[in-house]
């Protein structure tokens, strides 16, 4: 198997290395280079052909390029994942302790968050998806730790089996339902009520997020 990290990681210097060379070569010219920043206008044609020109493959194989390619566009792809779900986790994060921070610990609401991003961002992956009642379960399992997983899933279900186009009014209807008290304040019975709500609204949150 191929490694294309380590394909990717050498084109990467290997292109750093030439720029700087050129770099280097153009601050010891003795002639002003003009750049044309604007590309659309027209004395700019013939300097951008000229570069054109300079640019060639010709000393690189067909399979060269192939696989240079490849390992360029895998890099990206590695990369692109790593940023995008960090800005997604951290706008859930945020909008859960701007809605509820007043009723749940902010540690609490950023593990439901953590938890629901990282189930549904392995939605895809060959496993088996988990259904929605078990995916909210799974949020909120290690907050719980004296909760059988049974009587998560007993609580859930209402949640989880809303009428079609009655899923919002039911979450709130389940969470009018938590006394509005302390966090400390509430039973255990009413902490996992408010858990599994919050775990179904950022679970809703993500895949919305996904569809866009």
């Amino acid at each position: 198997m191929v490694n294309t990290n380590n394909g990717y990681s050498e084109y990467s210097e290997s292109l750093q290395t030439q720029a700087t060379q050129e770099l280097v070569q153009l601050l010891w010219q003795d002639e002003e280079v003009s750049y044309p920043w604007n590309p659309l206008a027209p004395e700019s044609e013939a300097f951008l052909a000229e570069l054109e020109q300079e640019f060639t493959l010709e000393d690189w194989s067909p399979a060269e390029i192939g696989a240079r390619s490849q390992a360029f566009f895998s890099g990206l792809d590695q990369l692109w994942p790593e940023m995008v779900p960090d800005s997604i986790l951290q706008r859930l994060q945020a909008s859960l302790s701007q809605r509820f921070a007043c009723r749940v610990p902010s540690h609490w609401l950023e593990a439901i968050a953590t938890k629901a991003s990282e189930l549904i961002d392995g939605a895809a992956s060959p496993a088996p998806a988990l259904s929605l009642m078990d995916t909210m379960v799974q949020c909120v399992q290690e907050l719980l730790p004296n909760w059988a997983e049974d009587d998560l899933q007993v609580l859930a279900r209402p949640l989880a089996y809303a009428m079609r186009g009655a899923e919002a009014e039911t979450v709130e209807l389940a969470l009018a339902a938590v006394r509005p008290l302390d966090w400390n304040e509430l039973s255990e019975m009413e902490r996992a009520r408010l858990s599994l709500a919050i775990a179904r609204i950022a679970i809703d949150d993500l895949e919305s997020t996904d569809e866009l």
